[in-house]
């Protein structure tokens, strides 16, 4: 799901991992695929299923710091930097990496931090493709060059945190929270619920009536 993970990070996204599979995958898509080794891992290369008429190649995307908080923003990774100081292609544009779309993931459980499959409650989740993610941020002048461009200077101009460029639907983030200091485009859930290929709220089958969905900061950054 990401190339650097505290072990409790890891933890979580193992577990929504496999409520995935036993609850959202088995109903919804076909000819599904999960890769388990490193190298894939590695690709951003979490699952691939048949959806649509489609067959893609996922990578899934979980707020796995953010349980119980609904926030209305998913974090997009332009570049981050390494233990030596270089700083690398983040896995929004990444043009090495495989990923045809994203399972963005809100998960709900039964404590802040999930360390089963069994703590999850359910979770929302947007099946949104690369291509429409970028082609948004082209739509009003924010091409691949323009967002390395305004990362790079992020980085020059030591601007942490939030990085408001006038825009309504997006913004730019350095979070310091991460060892990886990643600049994130930080998008607008509703903004991105309407480039979605799907939208699926999953419910683990013993669940009636929803959860509680708890209130949370303005913004994800990482």
């Amino acid at each position: 799901m990401t190339e650097s993970l505290r072990p409790s990070d890891a933890v979580a996204e193992k577990a929504i991992a496999s409520f995935l599979d036993m609850y959202c995958y088995p109903s919804r898509v076909t000819e599904f695929k999960r890769y388990d080794d490193r190298e894939s891992q590695l690709q951003g290369k979490d699952v691939s299923f048949s959806y649509g008429g489609r067959r893609l190649v996922v990578d899934e995307k979980a707020q796995a710091h953010y349980v119980n908080r609904n926030l209305p923003t998913f974090a997009f990774e332009i570049d981050f930097i390494d233990a030596g100081g270089g700083a690398h292609d983040g896995w929004l544009f990444n043009a090495d990496l495989p990923t045809e779309c994203y399972l963005l993931i809100w998960p709900y459980a039964t404590k802040p931090g999930i360390t089963s499959e069994e703590d999850i409650v359910h979770v929302d989740c947007l099946l949104v493709s690369r291509v429409a993610v970028k082609s948004l941020l082209m739509s009003v002048g924010y091409d691949e060059a323009r967002c390395r461009a305004v990362a790079l200077a992020m980085r020059r101009d030591d601007v942490r945190g939030k990085y408001d460029i006038g825009q309504e639907d997006f913004y730019f983030f350095l979070s310091d929270r991460l060892a990886e200091r990643p600049v994130n485009i930080v998008i607008r859930k509703n903004v991105l619920a309407s480039l979605a290929i799907a939208s699926w709220n999953v419910m683990r089958p013993s669940i009636k009536g929803g959860s509680q969905r708890m209130g949370g900061s303005d913004y994800a950054d990482g």
